[in-house]
This record gives structure tokens, sequence and C-alpha cells, in this order.
């Protein structure tokens, strides 16, 4: 036990005597090391490949050009236009991208007041009638508490007007779904933003 003591002692008088910069160099060193040898432990756990670090870019052969439907600014009727959008293995990250596409609303001219307050998609679940069929599914897009854009005029029917565009476009693009439900924070039938 003091022959160990004494080895780590003269490492450590050994490691004082070396001048500031190989002092330096040996800590940044060893700190390295230490976050490399965390990253290998981190991706060990998650069982993800160690050169895998960014994400992979969608390929241009899985772009789509979809219709997408908008809420008007009268809260009286909805429009569509084409959109391309990246292929998606799962229905649920195009509902997603469906969705926001809708809250964005048109490129050609500023529809932001028909849908006046910031959405955010907690979670998506596509259910249907029995496991494994996907034919009658039901869309369940459960969002955030809405927060109305300051300054904002509300439109007279502007919220089931975006309820009946999210729909017509999800139900478009996605054919095995036929309804579509938006649950605030879980709350069925909430309203999103009118008063």
């Amino acid at each position: 036990m003091n022959f160990q003591f004494n080895i780590i002692t003269d490492k450590v008088d050994s490691f004082r005597k070396l001048e500031k910069r190989d002092r330096n160099r040996i800590i940044i060193l060893a700190l390295s090391l230490l976050f490399i040898l965390d990253y290998f432990m981190f991706c060990y756990h998650v069982d993800k490949n160690i050169f895998a670090l960014f994400p992979s870019i969608p390929s241009l052969e899985k772009r789509q050009t979809v219709p997408v439907y908008l809420p008007s600014l009268d809260g009286e009727h909805i429009f569509n236009e084409n959109r391309v959008v990246a292929g998606f293995e799962r229905d649920e990250e195009f509902v997603r991208s469906l969705f926001y596409l809708v809250v964005k609303g048109s490129i050609y001219e500023n529809t932001s007041m028909a849908v006046p307050s910031e959405l955010f998609v907690r979670k998506i679940w596509i259910t249907g009638p029995q496991s494994g069929d996907k034919k009658g599914s039901c869309c369940i897009i459960d969002v955030e508490p809405a927060m109305i854009r300051a300054n904002t005029a509300v439109i007279s029917g502007s919220e089931s007007n975006f309820r009946k565009a999210l729909e017509k476009t999800i139900t478009a693009n996605i054919p095995a779904i036929l309804s579509v439900e938006i649950l605030e924070k879980g709350i069925p039938e909430k309203n999103l933003w009118e008063q």
C-alpha cells in the first residue's frame, strides 16, 4: 500500500515539475480523452453508430408534391396550394409536416391572420378500428395551449375553418385517415383561439 502511494506521489511531483505549457497540454489531452470516451459510452447506451454525428439528409427522389388546403381570411372558405415536401417513412411525421404547413399559411399571400396563434404539436396518434388495420383510421393531434399573437384581431369562424382545412389536407394526402381530431393538452373540443 505504501509502495503504491509512493508511486502516485512520484507521478504528481513529476507532473508539477513540468513546464506550464506541458502541464496544460497533458490536461487538455486528458480531458479530450475523457470526452471522447464519454461520447463512446453514450453511443453504446443508445445503440447508435459513433460516426452518425448528423441526421441524414432526405434524398431528393423521395420528395413529392402534395395539395395543402389553407383557411382563407374570410373565415368561411378554404383554398388549396401545391407544396413540395420530403418523403416520410411514418404517417405521424407526415401529419406533423402537414400540420405546420397549414398553420404557416399561404406562400403567395399573407394569410397569417387566418391562424392568429402559435400552435405546437405535442403528440400525434393514428388509430384504426382494429389493430393493424388502417382502413377508416382517425388521426388525433394534441397541441400546446395557443397564445394569440399580440395586436392580432381574431377573424370570426377562423378556428373552425382551420380545423376543416387541416382535416381536408390530411385526408387528401393520407387516404387511410378518414377523420382528424385536435386536442388541446389532451382535452377534446376545446377552443384553440376564439373567444
